[in-house]
């Protein structure tokens, strides 16, 4: 009796404090975890994730033009959301139930288990248009790409004995053209389903199109873009 009274007075509290402690050393973020729903699908955004890109993409993504099925969008970074980031996206009661935020690295697996990225529509990689480093940033877009790629690939062989096929499409924003050229040279298996965007790509395919159709960049943003009534 006095070894339990012993227990329950000084060990229970003293291990609570200490668990408590810990858990307080990381973030809400970086215990969060995505349970997938069959019947909501979800994509998942990493990359070079910026608060005007997020936003540009989210209002298309939810938006009404295509359809009124839920879906959801998970962002998975290797740090903490901004003040920013958390005010004009998390915390945005337009987005507050759609959007879920995890820190987690993109490149390791039990990181994109927390995403659950093997049951994922599409994975997209953001990238910084405005970054110095153009090189840099695309080479790291690909590691990513190639990681996450990797990762689906051995979900597929281990979960192909229970009869599931995980089938994740990549959709991955460069901004020089020859980085496409080092992806597909790094990649075993070519899927159809992914996208490669080529920022500067298209920005000089436009401009040069406006020489002989002035006017067409608008034409185009305005098709492309979802708007309310």
């Amino acid at each position: 009796m006095v070894t339990i009274i012993y227990t329950i007075v000084y060990k229970i509290p003293m291990h609570m404090n200490e668990l408590l402690r810990l858990m307080g050393l990381k973030s809400f973020y970086a215990r969060e975890v995505y349970k997938s729903n069959t019947e909501v699908p979800h994509v998942v955004i990493t990359g070079q994730v910026v608060i005007q890109a997020l936003k540009n993409f989210s209002d298309e993504l939810f938006h009404i033009d295509h359809g009124t099925q839920d879906r959801h969008a998970i962002i998975l970074q290797p740090n903490d959301p901004s003040n920013e980031m958390e005010m004009k996206m998390l915390h945005d009661p337009k987005y507050e139930t759609l959007i879920r935020y995890i820190n987690g690295n993109p490149m390791l697996y039990k990181d994109l288990d927390r995403a659950d990225v093997r049951s994922a529509k599409t994975c997209i990689l953001l990238t910084n248009k405005n970054s110095k480093d153009a090189n840099g940033m695309d080479h790291k877009n690909i590691l990513i790409g190639l990681a996450m790629k990797k990762y689906v690939l051995d979900s597929k062989q281990l979960h192909s004995r229970n009869g599931t096929d995980p089938n994740m499409s990549l959709c991955l924003q460069l901004i020089k053209p020859e980085s496409k050229q080092h992806y597909f040279s790094s990649i075993n298996v070519h899927s159809n389903q992914d996208q490669i965007i080529i920022v500067e790509e298209i920005k000089m395919n436009m401009m040069s199109k406006s020489c002989f159709s002035p006017g067409i960049i608008n034409f185009i943003s305005n098709l492309i873009s979802s708007t309310g009534d």
